[in-house]
């Protein structure tokens, strides 16, 4: 995930310093010119980024400082789309180089021409673009952050702690938000949740959306079914042992003071080893505090459940890939939540409003955007201070900032139960720029072709029922692809093309009508995590290459071919396994080579295996060279 990873102070200017640093010393024969134009945006983009590091020290930013800032992760992300589109592209009019004689040796290097010219277009572009913003840096003397002093953030109230105390009956909007987090996390009606891996959802918005506030009324909700249970806010400068301190004091870990950060995370790991558990990570700002709460929280307690709140969507899906999980984006109120919350807070009522009144607060509204915290403030401040007249109303609709972020290019898209099909056309014409989909309502059949998200790298598609085969045509396309989600949905066939995806990590397929898995599924060698369904069957040879793979559920041992139960010993970084005993004979040879590959197995890295039956009636035959930590469970 290293080059897909940004952080919250620079979005994705480091992946692109690296990335532009990459095409100078690659194997291509770039026009001439254009080693200097990298070099020129090189040096360019390390003093902006620079620039940005230290913007992130302020919290409140002045607006030009703000602008500034904004349009220049923008400019980041555009370069880094830049390059790996003309690194896919430059590949593929390299050809094959199997390929020989003078008439194809022509035509390859008229082709590679072509693209080194485009190449170099795109990048003269974004040179104008950069030289643009240096001097706008310029021409505002933008000589360092202007915000809030020292001392007020020293003394600034941090509204996230009201978040914690809301009455639910003021939570208006948030209704339906709390029940589709609960039914992420919490075991449909009949399933057998012993069996299932932690639940872990991330609920991602901007400052003030309600994510705090959301994420303990769920808390509140469920706490009393968890043994073990904390709610801990990480902030943006965290202090990790502090941390790390509470959560322990909560579970009930026993702690002390000359403890570091490695004793806690063991005690931890102890504490709530095979316990059920509900944490929840507030305001996580980068993913660096999550690589140490995330190795604290154990994966081995089936049924518990972690929640994590963030503003930055990359920082949520980095929670998610180590751990498997959801992300949910926080949508600002719609226009009617966002009256009802308005008046209920001004005249204590739903719908009650003067008419006088009613431009104004309509006025007033636009500004706030749908952001609950910002709805909030301005009614509480017109209810108790502000004489109820328009001029007074008016005066105060002028004194509010309009929100900001309309220039920018769509970089995450998320499809809730309000999509509309009026809104196809806008979707197509963000395509190109979008970086992650999340679908939550069937209206997949509008999205075709998806390899129009040519710079995808999530593609969460689970319970999209209008799901076909022919959504995933020419997926290879898809070449920054690192996480895609087709559970329960309508595809029944992956294409063979999906071995091309060398930068997939996460491939969930549960609950999906494939039944066979693509004999090229064995080149993807970055995969961390593969969910399968019972039914699947996995090639015959060739499995051992994935070497990257650390989850692997649910499969069903009987009618796998004998080759594949026998390289699935050799892949050394193996933690979680999770497999399906029905129909075993367990005098047969399917079940002597799968155990012989779980001895080796146990001699690498395997942390949990769950070995589930059809009944009890007949146990799991295990020797006693087995660790105690295999788990056997049944199901039906």
């Amino acid at each position: 995930m290293e080059g897909a990873m940004v952080s919250v102070a620079t979005g994705a200017m480091s992946s692109a310093l690296a990335k532009l640093g990459e095409l100078l010393h690659n194997k291509y024969k770039l026009v001439t010119g254009v080693r200097k134009d990298i070099e020129f945006l090189r040096s360019e983009l390390s003093f902006m980024n620079g620039m940005l590091c230290t913007l992130a020290d302020v919290e409140d930013l002045d607006p030009v400082n703000k602008e500034w800032r904004d349009r220049v992760r923008e400019l980041a992300y555009d370069i880094e789309d830049c390059i790996d589109l003309s690194v896919a592209r430059l590949d593929r009019a390299s050809g094959d180089a199997s390929q020989s004689g003078f008439f194809a040796n022509m035509a390859q290097m008229l082709k590679m021409t072509r693209e080194s010219l485009q190449v170099a277009r795109r990048i003269k572009e974004l040179k104008a673009r950069v030289i643009e913003e240096s001097k706008r840096h310029k021409r505002y003397k933008l000589d360092g952050p202007v915000g809030s002093s020292s001392s007020a953030s020293a003394n600034k109230v941090d509204l996230r702690m009201c978040a914690l105390w809301e009455e639910t009956e003021n939570l208006v909007g948030l209704d339906g938000s709390i029940d589709d987090i609960i039914r992420l996390v919490m075991p449909a009606e009949g399933e057998d949740e012993p069996s299932q891996q932690v639940r872990t959802v991330s609920i991602v918005g901007c400052a003030g959306s309600g994510k705090t506030t959301l994420a303990n009324q769920v808390y509140q909700k469920i706490q009393g079914q968890f043994k073990c249970k904390a709610f801990v806010s990480v902030s943006q400068d965290p202090h990790m042992k502090d941390v790390l301190m509470k959560i322990c004091s909560q579970v009930g870990a026993t702690v002390d003071m000359a403890d570091d950060e490695q004793i806690l995370v063991n005690k931890l790991r102890e504490q709530l080893q095979h316990k059920r558990y509900i944490v929840v990570v507030d305001d996580i700002w980068d993913s660096d505090p999550w690589k140490i709460i995330g190795k604290a929280l154990v994966k081995t307690s089936p049924g518990s459940i972690i929640i994590v709140t963030t503003r930055v969507k990359d920082v949520a899906e980095s929670c998610c890939y180590s751990h498997g999980g959801r992300v949910y984006d926080m949508e600002p109120l719609d226009d009617d939540n966002s009256r009802r919350l308005f008046f209920k807070r001004i005249f204590d009522s739903e719908e009650k409003c003067p008419q006088e009144l009613e431009r104004a607060s309509e006025d007033i509204l636009k500004k706030c955007d749908g952001i609950p915290l910002a709805i909030i403030s301005i009614a509480s401040f017109l209810a108790v201070n502000v004489p109820q007249s328009p001029d007074h109303w008016n005066k105060v609709k002028e004194s509010i900032s309009s929100p900001p972020s309309r220039h920018s290019k769509v970089r995450r898209l998320s499809l809730q139960n309000s999509y509309q099909e009026n809104a196809v056309s806008w979707i197509k014409s963000i395509k190109p720029h979008v970086r992650s989909l999340a679908c939550f309502v069937d209206c997949c059949k509008e999205l075709h072709p998806l390899t129009e998200f040519e710079v995808v790298r999530v593609l969460d598609l689970e319970n999209c029922e209008s799901l076909r085969n022919i959504h995933l045509a020419n997926i290879e396309v898809l070449l920054q692809l690192r996480y895609l989600n087709i559970s329960r949905t309508s595809v029944s066939e992956l294409p063979a093309g999906i071995g091309q995806l060398q930068h997939l990590e996460t491939l969930d397929i549960r609950g999906s009508k494939v039944e066979t898995l693509p004999s090229t599924i064995v080149l993807l060698e970055k995969l961390a995590c593969l969910f399968v369904s019972w039914k699947v069957q996995f090639p015959a040879e060739g499995f051992s290459k994935m070497k990257g793979l650390e989850q692997l559920i649910y499969f069903s041992i009987h009618g796998q071919p004998l080759g594949f139960l026998k390289e699935l010993g050799q892949l050394t970084n193996l933690r979680i396994l999770g497999v399906f005993c029905v129909g075993v004979n367990y005098d047969g040879s399917e079940w002597g080579i799968f155990t012989s590959s779980l001895h080796a197995q146990c001699s690498h890295k395997l942390l949990d295996v769950k070995l589930l039956d059809e009944t009890d009636s007949t146990p799991i035959p295990m020797d006693s060279s087995f660790p105690a930590a295999l788990a056997f469970g049944h199901f039906l």
